[in-house]
């Protein structure tokens, strides 16, 4: 885990495909509210780590989002019509595969920061 500012490369490597799907103003304004202050980077790892993770954080679109999840209990804006450009206000990202999760870990994590280890319980578990 680590805080960091996004500079322009990070943000716009992590939000590659947005452009096409929400245009480009509204991919100029997601990306200066996210550099707009410090983010926290967070790497997790387990078993169905990121079907756990998609749990916790809740549904994409707030609404659609169950309670006493992240998005469900602290989120409170829609998604907005597409001629509105401002920015949804991104109050958690969570992988949606782990083949996207392991391209953001390389995105936001050095190799430096990532342990490759071995926890107590994994002898008897697996």
């Amino acid at each position: 885990m680590h805080m960091r500012v996004a500079d322009d490369t990070l943000v716009m490597d992590h939000y590659d495909d947005l452009e096409g799907r929400i245009g480009k103003e509204a991919l100029d304004a997601v990306c200066q509210y996210v550099q707009s202050g410090p983010v926290v980077a967070i790497a997790l790892e387990g078993d169905g780590a990121v079907a756990v993770v998609r749990k916790l954080v809740g549904a994409t679109a707030s609404a659609d989002a169950a309670p006493c999840t992240i998005r469900g209990d602290l989120c409170h804006q829609g998604w907005r019509a597409p001629d509105d450009v401002r920015a949804v206000f991104i109050l958690v990202h969570a992988s949606g595969t782990p083949g996207e999760a392991t391209e953001e870990l390389a995105l936001w994590f050095d190799d430096s920061e990532l342990y490759a280890y071995a926890v107590a319980d994994e002898e008897f578990a697996f």
